[in-house]
């Protein structure tokens, strides 16, 4: 071996050390970088040539080994629009190769790969990261809601201002007290008990908020029956201008499979009497309502008050209890919305 192989050697054995300290530095550095992945270094020799005559020294090479496919901790962020993959895969990005006439970017034609998901809408409504890069997905046909897989495009966000949605149903839910407290009002022909109304908030068409009343009463001599007066916020009662009668099983029904406190019939013109017997077990009970708004060009909102189901000991029902115990209303409108973001660490942190 000549001095100048041993030499050669040594120094491409310094240089190797010296990648492998370069490739910690780097992981040391972007520690907090998004979606940045460590790289390890993988040692590899040189051919050398040695036997009994001649040895000609070989050395050692370090190369990188990128771990790209690595899942980093996934992070929850304020910002709406930051995104993360959970397992293998990248985000299709692109890169910006110019100013169109229009004022927008043009886009180079070869897409790029990406584990950085911290996506911010730009000035022009586009998603791109803290790289530059935007965010690119297969569109959809506004007419159809296909999603078209010939071909990526740039997302961008023009609709900052969501459409309101009307309400269509109501989920009502509380229970009724089997024993209620209080003193039946004597001064009327049918005593009763009036419990505090609840109030439903829902939305029309243009996205305006209305409230709408249930007030529960129970009959004296009824053990069963329960009467709910509907009204929106002006005092007009609803289902025109009746109670709605309910009446409710207090007896479990091993035949039927009814449960106890459930609903067993339900009368919409409060007619006195048994509510009509019940449907099928498991059927809906819904009251079809309509507010009426008045104005230069009056409108209406029609929806469905849902009170759980026939035969079923959910959402309204008759257990023990002195008052009633009021627990949620769900409904389907929104009012109008409108787009907000803020800027935030990442969700996909270095690795």
């Amino acid at each position: 071996m000549s001095l100048s192989g041993a030499l050669t050697t040594a120094v491409g054995g310094l240089n190797a050390q010296s990648r492998s300290l370069g490739s910690i530095s780097d992981n040391i550095a972007n520690s907090q970088t998004v979606g940045y992945k460590r790289v390890e270094t993988a040692f590899a020799t040189l051919l050398s040539v040695s036997n009994s005559r001649v040895h000609q020294p070989g050395g050692v090479i370090a190369k990188p080994l990128r771990t790209n496919d690595v899942q980093g901790a996934v992070q929850q962020t304020s910002v709406e629009t930051n995104l993360a993959i959970s397992g293998t895969g990248f985000f299709a990005v692109s890169k910006v190769a110019g100013v169109g006439a229009s004022g927008l970017p043009t886009f180079e034609a070869d897409p790029f790969y990406t584990r950085a998901g911290d996506f911010n809408v730009d000035a022009d409504g586009y998603l791109v990261n803290t790289s530059g890069y935007y965010l690119t997905a297969w569109p959809i046909d506004p007419a159809t809601g296909a999603v078209n897989k010939n071909g990526l495009e740039q997302v961008r966000i023009t609709q900052f201002r969501d459409n309101p949605q009307p309400t269509t149903n109501v989920t009502y839910s509380a229970n009724l007290p089997s024993n209620p407290s209080g003193v039946f009002d004597t001064d009327i022909s049918t005593p009763d008990i009036d419990f505090a109304p609840t109030s439903i908030q829902v939305f029309d068409a243009l996205g305006a908020p209305h409230n709408v009343n249930v007030q529960w009463t129970k009959i004296d001599g009824r053990a069963d029956t329960f009467t709910a007066t509907i009204t929106d916020e002006d005092g007009v009662v609803l289902n025109g201008g009746d109670p709605v009668r309910f009446r409710f099983y207090v007896e479990d029904d091993p035949v039927t499979g009814v449960k106890a406190g459930s609903l067993a019939g339900i009368d919409l013109t409060n007619a006195g009497g048994d509510p009509v017997a019940a449907g099928t077990i498991g059927g809906d009970v819904s009251v079809p309502l309509t507010l009426a708004f008045a104005g230069p060009e009056p409108s209406s909102l029609t929806f469905g008050l849902n009170f759980g189901k026939f035969g079923l000991s959910e959402q309204t029902t008759m257990f023990t209890g002195s008052d009633v115990e009021f627990r949620s209303a769900r409904q389907n409108g929104l009012p109008p919305g409108s787009f907000r973001n803020s800027r935030s660490d990442s969700r996909d942190s270095s690795r």
